[in-house]
């Protein structure tokens, strides 16, 4: 089994730094190289960027648009990591399955998974302004 990975921070090839608004880039996004990728929109959800913190989360939100980059048909091996990375098993960050249209496939809806803030991160980051990521 397969599955498409939206990302929008320190997996991005690069992201933009709100902390010092630089466009940088993190070593993490390697894990993705290999696979084929492109640039989308994720539809009602924001980006937060908490100014203590190295990296940003998303929240579902109604008004909010978040830009990243789709991966395609990363397997079960990578995608073990990728929650390695995001820290899933304390709940800082939660993997879930979205939809979202992409313009290779003619704004079809294709399902993919991300991840959104935790519960307890969520909670602390609608006292501040959501971010753009570009």
């Amino acid at each position: 089994m397969t599955y498409n990975l939206f990302v929008y921070g320190t997996l991005m090839t690069q992201y933009l730094d709100p902390t010092t608004n630089q466009i940088k880039t993190h070593p993490r996004h390697q894990i993705l190289n290999k696979h084929q990728k492109e640039i989308v929109e994720l539809k009602e959800h924001s980006l937060y960027w908490h100014p203590n913190q190295t990296y940003p989360f998303i929240i579902k939100e109604p008004n909010g648009t978040v830009i990243g980059e789709l991966y395609y048909n990363i397997n079960k091996e990578t995608i073990k990591k990728t929650d390695k990375i995001e820290n899933t098993d304390t709940k800082l960050f939660q993997r879930k399955t979205i939809k979202l249209k992409t313009k290779s496939n003619q704004n079809q809806e294709i399902q993919a998974q991300t991840y959104i803030a935790g519960p307890k991160q969520a909670i602390k980051l609608k006292t501040i302004i959501p971010q753009k990521n570009r």
